[in-house]
């Protein structure tokens, strides 16, 4: 699975704005009153103004073996938020390895290398070894009923169960499935809400876009 596109929403998005093009340094694509967008790789990622607003988490793919890289980028310009000390992530079962921040909204933002890709580059990392957007999360108490909802366009469990964690989909593009009652975003103790988004995915060269509205999940064929 691709996200193509992944529209959130934000408190305050002239503060969002900042820190995703002058904190980061990407370079924006579209600037408008009520909304942002910039391509991360293959992925497009939108802020619009919302009038309800939470948390959320999502994560970029970036090449193998680049988390240290990454760590030492991201140190030049804000806080990596660390779990037992430690500033990355070591995901054995996912043969993968993290590196968690916050933006401006309190977001949790992770850069993942994963080995599976095979994807590694010899070149110094920067934004342009951002690759694409590979998670979205969800928060639902009703796990095996959104699974059976991705399952319809053929997405299949990644990791986990339907207790309180799912990841649906594959490498490439995960909605990473929680229960708000039972798990805190990892790294931190931060608690998680039932945030809205949309997505546009593409899967076995069908395109979809998937909206998630309180604990509502809708799905147009695009």
């Amino acid at each position: 699975m691709e996200i193509k596109k992944l529209v959130l929403f934000s408190s305050d998005i002239t503060k969002q704005k900042a820190f995703y093009q002058d904190v980061l340094g990407f370079k924006l694509a579209e600037i408008k009153s009520d909304y942002f967008n910039f391509n991360i790789g293959n992925s497009l990622l939108e802020f619009r103004v919302g009038s309800t607003y939470s948390p959320y988490h999502f994560a970029i793919n970036i090449p193998a073996y680049k988390e240290k890289e990454a760590v030492h980028f991201l140190n030049d310009r804000l806080n990596v938020l660390s779990y037992n000390k430690q500033l990355i992530q070591d995901f054995e079962n996912w043969n993968a390895k993290a590196v968690y921040f916050y933006d401006a909204d309190n977001n949790i933002v992770e850069f993942i290398s994963r080995r599976n890709l095979k994807n590694s580059t010899t070149k110094t990392f920067d934004l342009t070894q951002c690759l694409s957007i590979s998670e979205i999360g969800i928060a639902t108490t009703q796990l095996e009923r959104t699974f059976e909802f991705f399952n319809k366009m053929n997405l299949s469990i990644y990791d986990g169960s339907f207790e309180k964690f799912l990841a649906v989909g594959d490498e490439e593009g995960l909605f990473i499935c929680v229960h708000p009652d039972k798990k805190k975003w990892f790294p931190t103790d931060d608690k998680i809400h039932k945030s809205n988004f949309i997505a546009c995915i593409s899967i076995e060269n069908c395109n979809y876009k998937v909206i998630f509205n309180q604990s509502d999940l809708s799905v147009l064929i695009e």
